[in-house]
């Protein structure tokens, strides 16, 4: 088991090292993302205050990945959720039918980079109902209810997502191990 853990590391070292020689930018557009997402799911388990730092902090986050790549779509479809989750913590109309809109905007450009991405089809669908949520909770006074209720309903989204997110590392583990073993089964003895 030792053999396998070690020969993975070294096929994820060197994996690492080719696609950091290919496009060292690369690997910091990653990182910034990855900091932005794990921002955004942290905050769904923080106070509604503490929430929207962390998710403007995200927001912060993502635009240096879009800085480096403006079309990145996996920056691009994290911002837009990051939008979307401060215009729901938003209770100004107006503040908030902007950030809607800028989020409807970042989902569009990812769909555009990545059409097939079923998930970022998905998510112009819930930022659309978040719209329809949001102006409807601002014209019936906003109570305290109501913006639990969609800070709820946001908050199970994102679990949602994180569970997308969890299933894809797996699945690349799994077909790192399946390279590594079936690389191992066609090495022919020295001669």
């Amino acid at each position: 088991m030792e053999v396998q853990t070690v020969n993975m590391d070294e096929l994820l070292l060197r994996t690492a090292e080719i696609t950091y020689a290919k496009k060292p930018l690369d690997t910091e557009i990653r990182n910034l993302i990855e900091w932005g997402r794990d921002l955004l799911k942290l905050s769904t388990f923080k106070s509604a205050e503490e929430s929207k730092t962390i998710v403007k902090y995200a927001i912060w986050k993502l635009y240096e990945a879009l800085f480096i790549d403006p079309k990145k779509h996996e920056a691009l479809w994290c911002m837009g959720s990051a939008l979307t989750s401060l215009a729901i913590m938003t209770p100004d109309d107006d503040i908030a039918k902007d950030n809607f809109d800028s989020a409807y905007t970042y989902f569009q450009k990812a769909i555009a980079e990545d059409p097939g991405n079923e998930l970022y089809q998905k998510s112009i669908e819930e930022a659309e109902k978040a719209i329809e949520s949001h102006e409807q909770a601002m014209a019936s006074g906003a109570s305290t209810s109501s913006y639990a209720k969609l800070l709820e309903c946001l908050k199970s989204q994102k679990k949602e997502l994180w569970q997308f997110d969890v299933c894809g590392r797996v699945l690349l583990a799994v077909t790192i191990v399946g390279c590594v073993r079936f690389a191992k089964a066609n090495v022919h003895p020295p001669q």
